[in-house]
């Protein structure tokens, strides 16, 4: 009799495990992890890497959507004729994109904070600080800004 009871609660316990809630941060809203302060990337996968790998690109997923690019377009024209009317024209146009650049960069940072596990499911949160996208952007746009005033220096 009392064995039947032991496998009973054992059952009933594995059971209760397997259909677990998801962590309460899978939604991504939590108050430890202030927006104002922090990216958050919530992901999901059948192992712990795959939640990893996937909560980091959801951070990934923000700079895609809202940088959809930053591009240079740089173009010049210049003449020179002598006293007889002949002479030369030179045109000069340079376009470059660069955001696949500044997003890597600025995404060295993304840590994972906590991880979680609701039956075959497990749940990863990334987070990247703003403080830090700000500066790595910023040292990215004056690293650019030097460029293209070489690259008008040179084409003037």
């Amino acid at each position: 009799m009392f064995r039947p009871l032991v496998t009973a609660a054992f059952f009933l316990v594995a059971s209760s495990a397997a259909y677990a809630a998801p962590p309460g941060w899978a939604s991504g809203k939590d108050p430890k992890y202030p927006k104002e302060k922090l990216l958050v990337g919530v992901g999901k996968g059948t192992s712990q890497q795959s939640a990893d790998m996937d909560s980091r690109a959801e951070i990934s997923r923000i700079f895609e959507s809202k940088v959809s690019s930053v591009m240079d377009d740089f173009q010049a024209s210049a003449s020179k004729v002598n006293s007889s009317g002949k002479g030369v024209h030179v045109e000069v146009q340079t376009v470059a994109q660069l955001t696949k650049v500044t997003t890597a960069k600025t995404l060295k940072g993304v840590e994972v904070q906590e991880r979680g596990q609701d039956g075959a499911t497990y749940y990863a949160l990334a987070t990247l600080s703003r403080e830090q996208c700000v500066n790595s952007l910023t040292e990215e746009i004056e690293t650019y800004d030097q460029k293209i005033s070489g690259a008008v220096t040179a084409g003037e």
